[in-house]
């Protein structure tokens, strides 16, 4: 099946004071239609970054400096900017972190909606509305008609994540990137939002990118998953082989870190050390300084290596 979105060698930098921070370096990701991508690692790993590269919306200091992100049919990297704007919304759709902060205090959640699909589709003011307020019914927020009035600091944290992705899905886009759609959310809520995406995922057909720090939020909602560590794809594959078979070190580290409710007695193994800084680099394996099963071969860049059909590592251990 060819990819739906197709990341290749991808490259973004930030050129800052203390030096070139790769933040994105070198990574290899593939969306299929109609599938959902969890992609997961901890802060500062380039999930972000990543999927900000493929719309565009790495701003100064920061630049793509080589890759290519192909999307149906087309190299993202290569459009100029009005040709993205008409993609961003209309073909891919990406809801922030933080919903209070991505959302405009100043305008009510109607203009922002309505702003959202005026910029795509040739409708009366008036239609636009309504379409607002169908995608709010749809989400399930109460009492629409009034609500829609309201500004952004009046909602609830899940109300205003729903807010998010109503904007998100306004113009019904065939990829929606969720980033961190449960942060500061309480557990019940968290479920709702992500039972929210997944039924809009049956509903409009569309493919999804569940990016997160928490793999057992991944492990539920997606149907393949890919590690980031320190700007680099560590491990890529269907979502239950990596859970009941991880390669990486640094995936298996994650996992032993995890809570699982049938064994509450097993000790909780925190991985050791920190994420290395993004600057000047050494080639060699990222997560050797907090790898408890380094060798000395691991002081050399390694590849993303192939399991298989479709489970890959970059770990030596792999090829061994």
């Amino acid at each position: 099946m060819t990819p739906f979105l197709a990341i290749r060698d991808l490259r973004t930098t930030f050129h800052t004071r203390q030096g070139v921070v790769r933040a994105v370096d070198g990574v290899d990701l593939d969306v299929m239609p109609g599938e959902c991508l969890g992609v997961v690692g901890e802060s500062g790993s380039g999930k972000s970054v990543t999927f900000l590269s493929v719309l565009g919306l790495v701003k100064p200091p920061g630049r793509i400096e080589s890759g290519q992100i192909r999307f149906d049919g087309r190299d993202l990297a290569r459009l100029t900017p009005t040709e993205l704007r008409a993609v961003r919304g209309r073909d891919i759709a990406m809801t922030m972190q933080d919903a209070l902060t991505a959302l405009n205090p100043a305008l009510r959640v109607e203009e922002q909606i309505v702003e959202t699909i005026l910029a795509h589709d040739r409708l009366p003011r008036l239609a636009a509305r309504s379409k607002a307020l169908d995608m709010l019914r749809l989400l399930g927020i109460p009492d629409p008609e009034r609500r829609i009035r309201d500004y952004p600091h009046q909602f609830s944290g899940g109300m205003r994540q729903r807010v998010m992705i109503a904007i998100a899905l306004a113009c019904r886009p065939r990829l929606l990137i969720a980033d961190e759609p449960t942060t500061a959310l309480d557990v019940t809520i968290q479920a709702q939002v992500l039972d929210l995406i997944a039924a809009m995922r049956r509903d409009l057909g569309m493919s999804v990118v569940l990016i997160s720090h928490n793999l057992g939020v991944v492990a539920e909602h997606c149907d393949r998953v890919a590690l980031m560590y320190a700007g680099q794809v560590v491990e890529t594959g269907p979502t239950r082989a990596i859970i009941d078979r991880p390669r990486h070190p640094y995936t298996q580290g994650l996992l032993r870190s995890m809570p699982v409710l049938s064994d509450l007695d097993r000790p909780l193994v925190p991985i050791p050390g920190q994420v290395p800084s993004l600057v000047d680099l050494a080639p060699e394996c990222r997560f050797l300084p907090r790898c408890g099963q380094a060798a000395p071969e691991c002081r050399r860049e390694i590849p993303l290596l192939s399991m298989g059909e479709a489970h890959a590592a970059r770990c030596i251990r792999v090829a061994a």
